[in-house]
């Protein structure tokens, strides 16, 4: 809003150059939470505040609009970083429509690894350690948690998306 006061060709470019930087200017963490505050205080004028107004309108409405809806089988997404032949079997589980579970019995470094891994891809997958016999098992069982966090995002979406279309 201030930078529309000042100049228009300033706030043409303070807006493209937050639209071009996503990953600094994150639509989800600065560009949808400040608009949100504007619109609420009544603070709607500007060139730059309708560019950007515009975008976040598109961001919330383009995922709004994705496919919503449970798995239908146990096939999760699949994407791990790592490419050992541990996480290469993973990928497998995940990957296979018909387990539900998979276990991997080896040493301590190695579940850790592959653990560590499944939190970094934020896979559908709950794991249980299992402390019998020698080496000890990692017991890993597909949930629907990314299902769960797209369900949550929907509703802050259509929420965010009533404030701002005020």
């Amino acid at each position: 809003e201030m930078i529309d006061r000042v100049d228009d060709e300033l706030a043409a470019h303070a807006s493209g150059h937050v639209l071009a930087w996503p990953a600094h200017f994150s639509p989800d963490r600065v560009l949808v939470p400040v608009l949100k505050r504007l619109v609420q205080a009544r603070r709607r004028s500007g060139a730059a505040f309708e560019a950007l107004h515009r975008a976040a309108i598109a961001h919330l409405e383009a995922r709004i609009a994705e496919t919503l809806e449970p798995p239908g089988d146990w096939t999760r997404p699949s994407e791990i970083g790592c490419r050992c032949q541990h996480c290469r079997e993973l990928s497998g589980f995940l990957a296979d429509a018909t387990q539900e579970s998979w276990t991997l019995r080896a040493a301590q470094q190695i579940r850790t690894h592959v653990e560590n891994e499944i939190g970094r891809a934020r896979a559908d997958v709950d794991m249980e350690t299992l402390r019998r016999g020698s080496p000890h098992s990692l017991i890993c069982r597909k949930n629907q948690s990314s299902y769960e966090r797209r369900v949550v995002q929907r509703k802050q979406d259509l929420a965010d998306l009533a404030v701002l279309q005020r």
